[in-house]
């Protein structure tokens, strides 16, 4: 009886082993930094075409990673990769600001959320996210490689 208690005690403590394991590296960011039960990495572009000579700045964070502050120029892009968290709840967003004639044009967005971008981003295995910066707010590329707006600016 000893060694079936024992061998089901090393069991257990193996699986548990494995899930801890598991769930540590689910929201993992490289580069810089859902349906549920799936983890699927993922890669957040962000573009700046607000215009000849107009600097976007970012700075973007989710609750385990701070990518820090990023100045990003006319026609150029800051991206990161990473893995979703396993329930889909990795959440990136980003405060983004620029000056439209010396005056601030800012906003704070949710740029990346797991559980709805997962499968709506675009690229060959639908991970890439792609976010621009555009001079009347923020748009979000869909599968069909066209940009929405989602986000306006605050003046």
């Amino acid at each position: 009886m000893a060694s079936v208690t024992n061998s089901n005690n090393i069991l257990f403590v193996f699986l548990l082993t494995g899930v801890i394991t598991l769930l540590w590296s689910c929201s993992s960011v490289s580069g810089h930094s859902s349906s549920s039960f799936r983890i699927k990495s993922a890669r957040v572009i962000v573009m700046n075409t607000l215009g000849p000579n107009n600097t976007l700045t970012i700075h973007c964070k989710s609750k385990d990673d701070d990518l820090g502050e990023h100045n990003i120029a006319f026609n150029k892009s800051f991206e990161w990769s990473f893995t979703n968290h396993i329930f889909g709840k990795t959440l990136f967003w980003c405060r983004m600001w620029w000056y439209d004639h010396r005056k601030l044009v800012w906003g704070s967005y949710r740029v990346y959320k797991g559980s709805d971008d997962i499968d709506r981003c675009s690229g060959t295995d639908g991970n890439t996210c792609v976010r621009k910066a555009q001079w009347d707010g923020v748009y979000f590329e869909l599968k069909d490689n066209t940009f929405i707006k989602v986000y306006d600016w605050k003046r």
